[in-house]
């Protein structure tokens, strides 16, 4: 997949998560589930983590 913005990729990371929990997934199912390169994903993880609300 070409280029995508940190905060697409986030939410591409995200979805996929939230499709696969509770068990979760490693970094080689989401770069399969989301057809980002690692590389994305792992910057979509850092994005991702950014926008979810802190537990208090």
């Amino acid at each position: 997949m070409g280029r995508v913005p940190a905060n697409v990729s986030g939410d591409l990371v995200r979805v996929a998560l939230m499709e696969a929990r509770p068990a979760g997934l490693t970094t080689r199912q989401l770069i399969t589930a989301t057809e980002l390169s690692a590389y994305q994903v792992q910057s979509g993880c850092g994005s991702c983590a950014r926008s979810w609300p802190r537990r208090t």
